[in-house]
């Protein structure tokens, strides 16, 4: 029965003439439906008539209106900003700062943490395009912490580029500062991530028959964790790509495997396993021992190792 009762209040609120009067009731009833928060039904009748008076708001707006079609809080805000910049840079203010204040009202309704980083650094720009460096900072400081709280590596990277561009526009010192550390620790976390998926892709790969393509996919993936990495899983894992390759029964196939992998890892600072192992193909050469005998070779791989280590 309330249910129904707020219905035909909302019902009844539509029908006033008055814009303005209009706006004004439907602001009160959902503040005063605010105080039952716990009441999932009414909350969600909240939702409701908060977004009639958005609507109803850009309706009344011509500038407004033209985020009425655009999907998504973040998308919203980062036109009214962009917009707000652009009146604010040919000297409208008014306009602007008007723009602005909807933007925010924007951004203090959302809740997801991805949508909400971003869409607070396109209002830092924009307050700074207005001429409100100290709000600006308070606004790029909120999209810092919120960051902290996204779920998720792509909306992490995504969000500091936002944080980012905002950063150029202020050059805050003491937050640049911040953006670094934190940028920093995300990437450790992306390495970390791709240290697991790579280590799995062993397993997979010590399935396949020694030859060729195993060597090259071992090469692969220890020059991955290389970039930077587990320095010492790389080389064993280069050892042992180095190692098969000798076993590829076709000679040329063989040594050019064998070049590939070695030149792949001389980019990577080789340890001590890889030169030791080098200086062993040369002597293979040079023996013909598992390798055909060529003196030339022999040579070329003693150099390496001599260089190397």
């Amino acid at each position: 029965a309330a249910m129904e009762i707020l219905e035909g209040t909302l019902g009844l609120i539509k029908k006033i003439e008055s814009a303005e009067a209009k706006l004004s009731a439907e602001e009160q009833l959902a503040g005063t439906l605010d105080e039952f928060p716990d009441n999932h039904r009414v909350q969600k009748f909240i939702t409701t008539v908060k977004e009639h008076v958005q609507a109803f708001t850009h309706q009344s707006n011509p500038m407004l209106s033209l985020i009425s079609n655009i999907e998504g809080s973040e998308g919203r805000v980062r036109v009214l900003c962009n917009l707000a910049g652009t009146l604010a840079q040919a000297g409208d203010i008014q306009q602007a700062t008007s723009l602005l204040a909807e933007a925010q009202k924007i951004v203090d309704s959302i809740e997801d943490k991805s949508e909400l980083s971003p869409s607070l650094s396109y209002l830092a720009v924009a307050q700074i395009k207005l001429g409100k460096p100290d709000e600006a900072k308070v606004t790029l400081a909120t999209a810092l912490s919120t960051v902290d709280k996204i779920e998720g590596i792509e909306a992490k990277v995504g969000s500091f580029g936002k944080l980012i561009t905002a950063l150029n526009e202020l050059d805050d010192q003491e937050q640049i500062r911040t953006v670094i550390a934190q940028s920093l620790d995300l990437a450790g976390e992306i390495q970390q991530k791709a240290q697991v998926v790579l280590q799995q892709s062993l397993t997979l790969v010590s399935k396949m028959k020694d030859g060729e393509e195993k060597a090259t996919a071992l090469q692969k993936i220890a020059f991955a964790m290389s970039q930077p990495g587990n320095p010492k899983r790389s080389e064993e894992i280069f050892v042992q790509a180095l190692t098969i390759a000798t076993q590829i029964a076709d000679a040329e196939k063989k040594a050019l495997a064998l070049e590939k992998i070695a030149s792949t890892f001389a980019q990577t600072g080789p340890g001590e396993n890889f030169t030791q192992l080098q200086f062993s193909i040369g002597w293979m050469y040079f023996e013909g021992q598992n390798l055909p005998k060529d003196h030339a070779r022999a040579v070329s791989w003693f150099r390496k190792a001599a260089e190397l280590g």
